[in-house]
């Protein structure tokens, strides 16, 4: 039995149940190393459950005696056996006998790990990492197969001094993958200094903070190119001639000094105009002086960090007399809409150490986007204004006509305007402003040929007739009554009852009352202000807002009253004041805080005096 504790992880399943109904699982996580064996022990009655398991398996698992997924077995009649487990097994694993299942989370962990070491600039992988003299060195390591994400970092080798601080690791990607196990790339950068960090052995480090797990490393010799990037492409020959011999062989070597580009530009034209038919192409170069080997380039849309433009690139290099290495002249070609307007393209070297942008500038025809109503409706003497808003770039010619029948006219108050946007200002609205209007938008550039337009409709209704508002006191206290109309407009309306000080801030008691419907007698509402906190003795107004089924609002004619001073001796025998209300208040809380002191005072007396004894006693020596 121990011998089977040993090399087995034993998991049970658990179920919540109520009396009469199973109500939910509770699904616990359970972690096992990967390579141990494995049962999964189910809980129900019954032999020969069906058992389910994660995506990536044979689903189901089990079909009656029969177990369709390779590496698991029956462990008597309940019970799966995996044997030799692995991450591709993690995931959720139920049990169900029809009626009732079982259910838990399976998490393989892996601390076996792979870890590779390399060059980020040259990506030159291997036992040995060759830089220039003085240039910064960027170290990738990339780790591979664990779960959990491992942690990374960056060592000298054993007994090394004096060398370039690595403890400063960047974390480039984390992510997990389709094996259940964490891809981790990490980096870290130093100056190449050949009197310092020449011949010395860089180690990569995945550790994991458990004590079954072992750090995994991988290791890479630093090897620091004593050559100028002058000495680039130069030839050297040696001559070999034989003793005694009069023949002679000789080997050429050019010398290979790897070295990145300083400069980076982008030119070409930036502006774009997308006309009438929406797209247009942007050509950009992007150039860089010498590098070697050949510079890679890179295009983004916005920033270095920002969407990876996948379009027409092509390439012109260029051997640099100087140094030897190659210029490259990057031309690319990039379709453009009005969405694309003041966006940042963005050129980098492959390694994103050097980048260059320009911002997009394209010229668009206008896209109307208000007036968003079909028709916009006044009270008759109120004033209106109906927006014309579009998008352009530039900005465009906007005009504002009233279609009168047959004709289009420009309207009186109308000016052409540059911009865009432009409000249609109606003042005093009378009956012959009704009708059919139209915005116009165009181009300078284009012509008014091109125009695009909206139109909305303008309708004039007649002042509703307002209601009645009277104010009477009663009992020091105001009520006011509204009468309704009863040759009420046909569109329903509701009011609402609006107060305040005199000049103050109107406030609005927020029930809708409703208005005389065609037809009905005229209706009386009484509002009584008794449940209101007016300030006594203040002057007061009040009024009526009324809001139409089309959002259109009117008020009725303001009146006034004065709160009433209120005494002591002019509240009613059987009503509490509020001053009465407050100090009864105050009383109270002080008589409970004065018994509860008492009561404590009582029992510290007690506790002196040797009548209280605990149920359990301890001895001190001082």
């Amino acid at each position: 039995m121990d011998s089977i504790l040993q090399n087995m992880v034993n998991i049970r399943i658990f179920t919540i149940f109520t009396v009469l109904l199973l109500l939910s699982q509770a699904v616990s996580t359970l972690d096992v190393i990967a390579g141990n064996d494995v049962i999964l022990i189910c809980p129900l009655d019954g032999d020969y459950p069906e058992w389910t398991g994660p995506s990536n398996l044979a689903s189901p698992l089990t079909n009656g005696t029969e177990v369709l997924e390779p590496g698991f077995e029956w462990s008597g009649t309940k019970d799966l056996k995996i044997s030799f487990v692995n991450t591709m097994n993690t995931g959720d694993y139920k049990c169900s006998n029809g009626s009732d299942e079982g259910v838990v989370e399976l998490n393989v962990l892996s601390y076996f790990v792979s870890v590779s070491i390399f060059d980020t600039v040259f990506t030159e992988s291997g036992e040995t990492l060759k830089v220039t003299n003085g240039e910064d060195l960027t170290v990738e390591c990339w780790v591979v197969n664990g779960n959990p994400a491992p942690t990374v970092t960056f060592r000298w080798q054993e007994g090394a001094q004096g060398l370039p601080d690595v403890s400063n690791v960047t974390i480039d990607t984390t992510e997990k993958e389709n094996s259940n196990t964490y891809l981790v790339n990490a980096s870290v950068t130093f100056k190449a200094d050949i009197s310092v960090v020449d011949n010395h052995r860089l180690y990569c480090v995945a550790s994991f903070d458990v004590d079954e797990a072992n750090d995994t490393e991988a290791s890479a010799l630093i090897y620091v190119i004593y050559l100028m990037k002058e000495d680039n492409g130069i030839t050297i020959t040696c001559i070999y001639t034989f003793e005694g011999e009069n023949t002679t062989a000789e080997d050429v070597y050019t010398i290979d000094v790897p070295f990145s580009p300083i400069e980076i530009v982008i030119t070409g034209d930036p502006n774009a105009n997308v006309g009438l038919s929406g797209e247009a192409d942007v050509e950009l170069l992007c150039r860089t002086n010498a590098g070697n080997p050949k510079p890679t380039l890179r295009w983004y849309k916005g920033t270095k960090d920002g969407e990876l433009l996948n379009t027409t690139m092509f390439d012109v290099t260029e051997t640099d007399d100087l140094y030897n290495g190659v210029k490259v002249s990057q031309h690319v070609l990039i379709k453009v809409d009005r969405s694309m307007d003041k966006t940042l393209i963005t050129c980098c070297t492959a390694a994103n150490e050097l980048c260059d942008s320009v911002e997009l500038s394209v010229s668009y025809p206008p896209e109307i986007l208000a007036p968003q109503l079909s028709q916009y409706r006044v009270y008759v003497y109120n004033d209106i204004s109906i927006p014309c808003i579009v998008d352009s770039n530039p900005d465009s010619i906007l005009v504002w006509y009233k279609q009168n029948g047959t004709d289009t006219n420009m309207i009186k108050n109308n000016t052409d305007s540059t911009g865009n946007t432009f409000n249609l200002e109606i003042v005093r609205a009378s009956k012959n402003d009704s009708g059919i209007y139209e915005c116009e938008a165009w181009l300078e550039s284009l012509g008014q040929h091109t125009a695009v337009n909206r139109t909305t409709s303008l309708e004039v209704l007649d002042l509703p007739s307002f209601p009645r508002v009277s104010v009477y006191m009663e009992d020091n206290a105001p009520r006011v009554q509204i009468v309704t109309n009863y040759w009420a407009p046909e569109i329903p309306r509701k009011f609402y009852l609006q107060f305040r000080k005199s000049s103050g801030i109107w406030l609005e008691i927020a029930k809708p009352y409703h208005d005389t419907q065609p037809g009905q007698a005229n209706l009386i509402y009484n509002i009584n202000f008794k449940d209101i906190d007016l300030q006594s003795n203040t002057n007061y107004e009040v009024r009526v807002k009324s809001v139409d089924e089309y959002g259109l609002t009117s008020f009725s004619t303001v009146q006034s009253f004065t709160s009433s001073s209120i005494s002591e001796e002019e509240v009613d025998e059987n009503t509490v004041s509020r001053t009465q209300y407050r100090n009864a208040i105050l009383i109270s809380v002080f008589v409970t805080a004065g018994i509860f002191l008492v009561i404590i005072l009582i029992i510290v007396c007690l506790v002196k005096n040797g009548k209280c004894q605990s149920s359990s006693s301890k001895s001190y020596v001082m």
